[in-house]
């Protein structure tokens, strides 16, 4: 990313360095009435692409009835035969949902998921199988888009994913989406210099922030994630509000998400 333009003053704003993790904000095709979990936004028909190279294929296809959800997968690896997967989501009052994965079939998992409020952008569903391995369903909504992953995390830490699928609306993936620029890194725009008001010349150090964009790189939320000083964070978080970010775009996609910014004091 361009880094801010360097001055004589002794205080100067860092650009963005790196993003932390990739959130959602859309959902997708609602039911007819307003959902009561987000899960309940999967429910429609869905045109899928893997990252994976050479990629394969998915439409996905969600049903609701009542508190559940069911999800007919229809996969076309990138080599073999296409094949097709069952999913059922089913919630029960004390909050918690209960996933199969790969319904019917010798391979299927069976989950547990917290609901799904609609204020978070990101939820999962796990459990240990047999040999102790930490199994994990995890959904990440962007604007219109979701993605859809299944990562199998042995006891040593070592993870290995299953399963990933890239997934919009409708009858083409996101891959298929054409715009003028496609994709674009995340980065600051204007970086705000901090103000030195009221700070001892003798107070120096580093603070780092993360900054939360929406889809449309508008600030929802500036945290701190670490910092020598209270004071110095106030001008951090001060000049991070006064900046001017982008938020990624991907495959014509802007995604909602949290990044990390570096504001220095000192020479």
């Amino acid at each position: 990313m361009t880094p801010p333009r360097r001055n004589n003053r002794p205080m100067r704003a860092v650009a963005l360095l790196a993003a932390l993790l990739l959130l959602c904000s859309g959902s997708g095709v609602a039911a007819p009435e307003p959902p009561p979990d987000r899960v309940y936004a999967l429910v429609g028909k869905w045109t899928c692409s893997s990252p994976d190279k050479p990629a394969h294929t998915t439409t996905f296809v969600a049903t609701r009835d009542g508190n559940s959800v069911d999800v007919v997968r229809h996969v076309r690896p990138a080599t073999g035969a296409p094949y097709t997967a069952h999913d059922r989501f089913t919630y029960d009052p004390s909050g918690t949902w209960h996933v199969e994965v790969d319904a019917g079939s010798p391979r299927a998992l069976q989950l547990t998921g917290p609901a799904w409020d609609k204020t978070k952008r990101d939820w999962a569903a796990e459990a240990h199988d047999d040999s102790g391995a930490l199994v994990r369903l995890s959904f990440m909504a962007f604007s219109g888009t979701f993605m859809r992953t299944v990562t199998h995390q042995q006891p040593l830490g070592k993870t290995q994913s299953w399963f990933s699928d890239w997934c919009a609306s409708g009858d083409a993936s996101p891959a298929q989406r054409s715009c003028e620029t496609p994709n674009v890194p995340p980065h600051t725009v204007v970086a705000a210099e901090p103000s030195t008001e009221g700070i001892p010349k003798t107070l120096r150090g580093t603070v780092n922030l993360i900054v939360s964009l929406d889809e449309d790189s508008n600030i929802e939320s500036v945290s701190v994630a670490s910092s020598p000083s209270a004071i110095l964070s106030a001008a951090a978080v001060r000049a991070a509000r006064q900046s001017t970010f982008q938020t990624m775009v991907k495959s014509c996609y802007a995604i909602p998400g949290r990044y990390l910014f570096t504001v220095k004091f000192g020479p």
